[in-house]
C-alpha cells in the first residue's frame, strides 16, 4: 500500500493509504484527482523508512514533501508544500519546498 492525496483546485483535501487498484476503481472519486505521495519524502529528500537518514538512492523521492490536508499541489513543479505559516515573513524555498523565515 501507498499514500494518495486527493487534490482539488491545487489544494489537498485528504490523504489516504490505499493500493493503486483501489484508487483506479473510482470508489473514492475520479482517479485523476488522486496523486501518490511519499511518507518518506520531506524537504525534497527521500529518507530511509522511520529515520532521519537520507536514502542513498534518491531516485524514488516523490513530489517534494509528503502531502497533508491543506497543502498546495504545484502542478508545474509536481510538488506538495505546506501552507505558509501565519506569523512572520516567509519565502518558499523551491529547492526544498519548505517555508523559510525571512529575518
Amino acid at each position: 500500500m501507498t499514500y494518495f492525496a486527493k487534490v482539488s483546485n491545487g489544494i489537498v483535501e485528504e490523504v489516504i493509504r490505499a493500493d493503486q487498484d483501489f484508487i483506479d476503481t473510482g470508489l473514492v472519486g475520479d482517479p485523476s484527482n488522486w496523486l501518490e505521495t511519499s511518507y518518506n519524502t520531506r524537504g525534497n529528500v527521500l529518507y530511509l523508512p522511520n529515520s532521519n537518514t537520507p536514502d542513498p538512492d534518491q531516485s524514488a523521492k516523490l513530489r517534494g514533501n509528503y502531502a497533508g490536508t491543506g497543502y498546495t499541489y504545484d502542478l508545474a513543479n509536481d510538488v506538495f508544500y505546506a501552507p505558509m505559516p501565519t506569523e512572520g515573513d516567509w519565502v518558499l524555498d523551491t529547492n526544498t519546498w519548505l517555508w523559510v523565515e525571512v529575518l
